[in-house]
């Protein structure tokens, strides 16, 4: 072999060499932990655990590592369960929390038998179906339980640590719920559930308990919007006449070009009336917009209704189409007027046939009152003014046919049962009393002029 070639074969081999030491060098220590796709893996036999720092690009949805900057709020104690309460409860670890210190012993005691045993499933695990009335979450390794019970109208949770004791946990009404119970281990569990606000939106709620020191750590989300439509005026189910104000709030979306239109049923789900609402506020918000609208109707008699909250939809299309449905009673609009009768024991013996005296009635409300009170004149008094010494002399089953008003002036015609067997000077006074005084009551009238089937000479005559 010439020194040339000789010369060539070690430089190949340092070539090579050099070529072995870099991949060693960039490839980094055999015996370690490498981040590959987001996910920490062994390269080698490392002696160190996992790093337990994020792994650039890891997905923590599908892995149990804590991304701290996202869980700064989370109390250290639930971090080694982030995996199972991301997978049970999604989103928790976004909540507000807070911790407080609590014993056992300052819970109100019960026995098994408020449990009412006969509706307990005892399995494990088991969730929560509100349909039935209990459900009990034994730990892991069976010594204790957690009871879900919903009994209307009570909601609670019960804490059974050992033989037939326990203590309740919580308690409330309708306004809140409970949906599962999740054993960590056998000394801690996280209870699932929500409240309803004042506005009936659902805010989620979650308690983790470690019975081993003693403390409880809750968390609160902002509450779900379930209710686009929340109406402070008028209140459901009152009374309402017309004209009405409407007050309330709606979601931004719920509007376009900041309204929405609302419409009146009446008891038999015909539209009677409609309105628009009008935003207050910037309307371009997912946030409840607070909206005002004033609505006019007519109806002849007290009746239930119904008040439509419908969502603007400019397209048109069926699918997009979205209300809200309020109760209400709809009640005429009155107004007073009074009518006059002659009355046996205010005026006895009826020495002045002409004297009247006033009783109130309540009508539906009209801009013809003048033809409203004569037509409730003729009506007689009722069985309670009767009681009362109150008379009529107008004969029962007259009928008014016309009035006018001109210059001050009330003409009112009426048929021929106004004069019949109508006799002696005292009872024309009276009738005429009773209308001229029921007519001028109103101050747009002066005068009266009364005649039958036209004829306004020869009528009423004693």
């Amino acid at each position: 072999m010439n020194q040339k070639t000789l010369l060539i074969i070690v430089g190949v081999i340092i070539i090579l060499g050099i070529i072995v030491l870099g991949i060693r060098f960039l490839s980094g220590p055999e015996d370690n932990w490498i981040c590959v796709n987001g996910e920490w893996i062994k390269h080698g036999q490392p002696e160190s655990s996992m790093p337990t720092t994020p792994c650039p690009g890891a997905n923590i949805n599908n892995s149990d590592q804590i991304e701290n900057q996202n869980y700064s709020n989370v109390v250290e104690e639930l971090r080694p369960y982030a995996g199972l309460l991301q997978k049970e409860l999604a989103d928790w670890f976004m909540a507000v929390t807070s911790t407080k210190e609590f014993n056992l012993s300052d819970f109100k005691k019960i026995r098994e038998e408020d449990f009412k045993p006969e509706l307990i499933k005892l399995t494990y695990p088991v969730y929560l179906n509100l349909e039935t009335d209990a459900k009990k979450y034994l730990s892991p390794d069976k010594s204790r339980y957690v009871l879900i019970y919903h009994d209307q109208p009570d909601t609670g949770v019960d804490l059974c640590l050992k033989g037939d004791e326990g203590v309740n946990l919580f308690w409330c009404g309708t306004s809140c719920g409970f949906n599962k119970v999740i054993w960590l281990d056998d000394e801690k569990f996280v209870i699932d559930g929500m409240y309803w606000d004042n506005d009936d939106n659902v805010v989620p709620q979650l308690w983790f308990y470690n019975l081993t020191n003693n403390k409880n750590y809750y968390f609160e989300k902002q509450a779900i919007i379930t209710n686009p439509i929340v109406v402070a005026k008028p209140i459901a189910y009152t009374d309402i006449s017309s004209p009405i104000e409407i007050e309330g709030k709606a979601v931004g979306n719920w509007y376009f070009e900041a309204s929405f239109p609302i419409k009146l049923l009446n008891a038999s789900g015909k539209e009677i009336a409609s309105t628009v609402a009008q935003a207050q506020s910037d309307w371009m918000t997912t946030e409840y917009v607070p909206f005002k609208a004033n609505l006019q109707f007519k109806i002849d008699k007290d009746q239930e209704g119904k008040l439509i909250f419908m969502n603007d939809n400019p397209s048109g299309s069926p699918e997009n189409q979205k209300q809200v449905e309020f109760s209400v009673n709809l009640k005429v609009e009155q107004m007073t007027i009074k009518v006059f009768f002659g009355n046996e024991q205010k005026n006895p013996g009826a020495m002045d046939c002409s004297i009247v005296f006033p009783v109130e009635r309540k009508i539906i409300k009209t801009t013809a009152t003048a033809k409203a009170a004569i037509e409730e004149l003729l009506k007689g008094p009722n069985e309670e003014e009767h009681n009362t010494g109150y008379f009529t002399s107008i004969n029962s089953g007259v009928a008014l046919q016309k009035i006018t008003i001109k210059d001050s002036t009330a003409y009112a015609d009426f048929d021929e049962q106004l004069e019949f067997q109508v006799g002696g000077s005292c009872r024309v006074a009276a009738i005429n009393s009773q209308i001229v005084t029921t007519l001028k009551q109103f101050s747009s009238i002066k005068n009266v002029v009364i005649s039958i089937n036209g004829r306004t000479e020869d009528i009423l005559q004693p």
